[in-house]
């Protein structure tokens, strides 16, 4: 467990971090630990743009880390954390060693909220789907907007985003099957059906797909 809190919190660069993890555990002890995940709906009010000082660079280095600027106050998750945090200590009441002693939010402390610490399994949003360059940075079918277009809805060729970056908002459950389905259907835009590696059957009326 040290060991995985050591490589979270160490890959944090160019952000301050006075955070103290209290966490001793012995190979032995890991037998008897559980790790929860957390799943909920935030409030999507954060904001990441480029740093306009890499931006503006007509050199600049498109290999180069930590050039983003990312704005989001924690406060507002402390709702969704509370509510994740009581669900979990019911579960440690009833199953945990040691009752409620027995849970631990390592990166989250209710009392200290602007030096704690979230990790994000599938990142959502950043390159969120719109109607228009106005709303959003690509179309439904994963085409980039062109800033400088003719129209709100001109894109440009052959150029695609399609991952969690084109949903525009937190879903407040596992998103990885979304994900996959946004690419299968944009996959299918592309280069058409028939080219797809998986073959169409009907499985108690409804559309499945198997690889062929």
């Amino acid at each position: 467990m040290q060991k995985i809190i050591n490589m979270i919190t160490q890959n944090s660069s160019n952000v301050s971090l006075n955070i103290t993890l209290l966490i001793q555990v012995s190979e032995q002890d890991l037998s008897k630990t559980l790790l929860l995940s957390g799943m909920g709906t935030d409030t999507s009010h954060g904001t990441i743009k480029l740093q306009d000082e890499w931006k503006n660079d007509p050199n600049r280095d498109m290999s180069a880390l930590n050039v983003l600027n990312v704005d989001f106050d924690m406060n507002k998750l402390v709702p969704l954390f509370n509510k994740m945090r009581h669900s979990m200590e019911r579960i440690a009441q009833e199953i945990g060693e040691n009752g409620l002693s027995s849970f631990s939010t390592p990166l989250w402390n209710p009392s200290n909220i602007s030096e704690n610490l979230t990790v994000v399994l599938h990142k959502l949003g950043g390159c969120s789907m719109g109607k228009d360059r106005n709303s959003g940075v690509v179309n439904s079918n994963g085409q980039i907007y062109k800033g400088n277009g003719s129209t709100l809805t001109e894109t440009y060729d052959n150029l695609y985003v399609i991952d969690g970056g084109i949903v525009p908002r937190s879903l407040g459950f596992n998103s990885s099957l979304t994900i996959a389905a946004l690419a299968f259907r944009i996959a299918e835009q592309i280069v058409g059906f028939s080219n797809l590696p998986v073959e169409e059957a009907m499985v108690n009326s409804k559309k499945v797909y198997f690889p062929r």
